[in-house]
């Protein structure tokens, strides 16, 4: 795999961050071999995606980090932490720019966000929903969460 490169590009499905890490699509496809260290696990496009492991957004070998995430719904249900500056545990961008669809773009946190870091965001959508049922923590000048919609 050249450095920054995709293993697999996926459009409407519904994954789990289980699903998708490098162990698991090796034992979904046992006679994969796969050299390179430095490339992304997946892109997600138009998708779902349940965040079911705990998150090191500090670490960029943590599976999550190693996913490309567009135009997708995210779902917390375990803990996401951070430490660094200027960090985000989840955003997203509705493309599409409709607020009539804006659920398309739905980032839910049902586990706990922890970001120390200044300068940095919980959740983060542009033409999305936001939705949270549980605790969020974040460092000096950080937002908990930004809703972003325009309209014209």
């Amino acid at each position: 795999m050249q450095n920054g490169s995709r293993l697999m590009i996926a459009s409407n499905i519904n994954a789990s961050l289980t699903n998708t890490t490098d162990a698991s699509i090796r034992a979904a496809l046992p006679g994969l071999h796969i050299n390179g260290t430095d490339y992304k696990t997946a892109m997600l496009y138009l998708s779902y995606l349940n965040v079911d492991k705990n998150v090191n957004l500090d670490n960029a070998t943590d599976d999550y980090n190693k996913l490309e995430i567009s135009n997708s719904s995210v779902e917390n249900n375990s803990t996401m932490t951070g430490t660094q500056a200027g960090q985000v545990a989840i955003a997203q961008e509705n493309i599409y720019n409709n607020p009539f669809n804006i659920n398309w773009v739905t980032l839910t946190n049902n586990g706990t966000i922890n970001l120390s870091g200044a300068n940095s965001t919980a959740m983060y959508a542009k033409y999305g929903i936001i939705k949270n049922t549980n605790d969020i923590t974040v460092g000096d000048s950080s937002l908990v969460f930004m809703e972003l919609i325009i309209l014209k």
